[in-house]
C-alpha cells in the first residue's frame, strides 16, 4: 500500500502558528475594497522603500509611519535566510552550519535582483530518484516552485515552470497549485540531441525573460578541462584518477550514482552552452555564467556573442545542483556529504546561489523575501502548513513522486518528518508575526 498521508489533522495543528500581526497598509486596502497600483518594472513601490529601475532599495518619504530602514531590511532577510540554513538530518552542505559561511547573503541578492526586475520567470525543477520501479521525480523541488511561481505570478511576472519528459506530471501538479494553467509547463526531452534543440527554441521564444531559477535542479559535474581550468594540474590527475570518463560530465545525485540518462540536459539554459542547429550555434548566457566551456570535444566550437541576458538563480541543498559552480572547486567539494564531493559536485554557476537544508526551504525563502520586500505579507499566510501537506500529498499521490531520501512514496521531504519539514517555513511566517489568513 502506498503511504500518502502519514500526517492527520491533528498532527497539523500540533505547529505553533505564530499570533497575528498588523496588517500593511496595502493589506488594509485590498480588505476595503482598495485598487491595487499598477506594476511598473522601472520602478517598484512597496508600503515603505521603493526598488528603483537600478534594482537598489530607496527609503519611500510617503510613509513615515512605517518606514522601513535599510538596517531593518537587511536584518530581516538575514532571519530568513538563517531560517532555512539548518539540516536537521545533517545530510547536505550545512550538516555544520555554524562553520560553513559558503552562500551566507545569497538570498538578499536574489530576492532584490528579483523584486526590483522581475518580469518574465521561468522555474526550472525536477529530479530524477532511481526505485525498483523506475526512475520517479522526487518531492523535494516542485513544492518549492509551486510557491515561489505563486508569489511570482500574484506580483505581477509572467511564470513558467519547466522540467523534463519525468517530472512533467509533478510539476504539473505544482503548477496548479501555483494557480498557473498547466499550459505554462514546459517539459523539455530526455534525448541529448532533441533536449539541445529544445533550449536553444526555448531561449529563441522567450526574448524577454529576466531570471532563470533552478530549484533542486541536478546539473553536470565537472571535465578534466573544467578541473584544469579551475583548479590547475594536480587537481585535473586527482579527479582523472577518481572519476571514470564515462561519468564525467554527467549528473549524479548524493549517493554518486549517475542518474545522467534519465535527466534532460536542462543546464544548458543556464549554461549559455553552444548548441548546434542548422542555421549554425547561437549562445545565450546568463549575466553572471562563467566563460568556461568544459563540455567534452568543445575545442572546435566557436564563441558568439549572446542574443539576451537574464538572471540566473540556483538554489540547493547537496552540491551537485545547478549553480553550485558559482563555489570554488576547494570550498565546495569538502562541505558535500557522503564522501562523493569531487565526484558530484555541479560546475554549472549562477549569478546567484542560494543554499538551504532543503531545496524547498530555499525557494520558501525566496518568495518570502519577494513577497517582503514587495510589501505583501498576504501572499505569505496563504501558504499555510495545510496547503503544503496537501500539495505533498497530491505528488506522491498521482505524481507521482517519492521522498529523495528513503526513495518511498510518502510525503515528506529528504526524510524528514512532516512537523520538522515544515518547521523554516513557520519560522519565516514568524519573522513577520502573521498566522493562516
Amino acid at each position: 500500500m502506498v503511504a500518502t498521508k502519514p500526517f492527520d489533522d491533528a498532527t497539523v495543528s500540533q505547529i505553533q502558528e505564530p499570533p497575528r500581526g498588523p496588517r500593511s497598509r496595502r493589506q488594509e486596502g485590498i480588505a476595503h475594497g482598495g485598487a491595487q497600483a499598477p506594476h511598473d518594472s522601472r520602478e517598484v513601490q512597496t508600503g515603505d522603500a521603493r526598488i528603483a529601475s537600478d534594482g537598489r532599495l530607496q527609503l519611500n518619504r510617503l510613509f513615515p509611519r512605517r518606514r522601513l530602514l535599510m538596517a531593518e531590511l537587511d536584518q530581516q532577510l538575514a532571519a530568513i535566510e538563517a531560517s532555512v540554513r539548518v539540516d536537521p538530518a545533517r545530510r547536505g552542505l550545512l550538516s555544520n552550519a555554524a562553520d560553513t559561511p559558503l552562500g551566507l547573503g545569497e538570498l538578499a541578492a536574489a530576492a532584490r535582483d528579483l523584486a526590483g526586475h522581475g518580469r518574465d520567470v521561468a522555474i526550472v525543477t525536477g529530479f530524477a530518484i532511481p526505485t525498483t520501479s523506475g526512475p520517479l521525480p522526487e518531492t523535494d523541488g516542485p513544492p518549492g516552485a509551486a510557491l515561489l511561481a505563486d508569489i511570482c505570478r500574484q506580483l505581477g511576472m509572467r511564470v513558467r515552470l519547466v522540467t523534463d519528459a519525468l517530472a512533467q506530471n509533478a510539476v504539473r501538479i505544482a503548477a496548479r497549485h501555483a494557480g498557473l494553467p498547466v499550459t505554462d509547463v514546459e517539459a523539455c526531452p530526455l534525448d541529448p540531441a532533441a533536449a539541445a534543440d529544445w533550449c536553444t527554441g526555448f531561449l529563441d521564444r522567450s526574448p524577454d525573460l529576466t531570471h532563470l531559477i533552478a530549484i533542486e535542479r541536478p546539473g553536470p559535474n565537472h571535465t578534466a578541462e573544467s578541473i584544469f581550468a579551475v583548479a590547475g594540474r594536480d587537481a585535473c590527475d586527482d579527479f582523472c584518477a577518481l572519476v571514470a570518463a564515462s561519468d564525467r560530465d554527467a549528473c549524479h545525485n548524493m549517493r554518486g550514482e549517475n542518474i545522467g540518462r534519465h535527466t534532460a540536459p536542462l543546464h544548458l539554459l543556464f549554461k549559455g552552452a553552444k548548441v548546434r542547429r542548422p542555421d549554425g550555434v547561437k549562445v545565450h548566457r546568463s549575466k553572471g555564467a562563467k566563460a568556461i566551456d568544459s563540455a567534452p570535444n568543445s575545442s572546435h566550437l566557436h564563441t558568439f556573442a549572446p542574443s539576451h541576458s537574464f538572471h540566473s538563480i540556483g538554489i540547493g541543498d547537496g552540491g551537485n545542483e545547478i549553480g553550485m559552480g558559482k563555489f570554488s572547486w576547494e570550498a565546495l567539494p569538502p562541505l558535500i556529504a557522503g564522501g562523493h564531493g569531487r565526484r558530484i559536485a555541479c560546475r554549472i554557476a549562477t549569478d546567484a546561489c542560494i543554499i538551504s537544508g532543503t531545496s524547498n526551504w530555499g525557494a520558501f525563502a525566496l518568495g518570502a523575501a519577494l513577497a517582503m520586500l514587495r510589501d505583501r505579507p498576504e501572499l505569505i499566510a496563504a501558504w499555510t502548513a495545510q496547503r503544503h501537506l496537501d500539495l505533498l500529498v497530491e505528488l506522491v499521490e498521482h505524481g507521482p513522486a517519492v521522498d529523495g531520501v528513503t526513495r518511498e512514496r510518502t510525503a515528506t521531504v529528504d526524510g524528514l518528518p512532516f512537523l520538522t519539514y515544515i518547521q523554516p517555513w513557520e519560522t519565516i511566517r514568524g519573522t513577520w508575526r502573521m498566522q493562516p489568513a
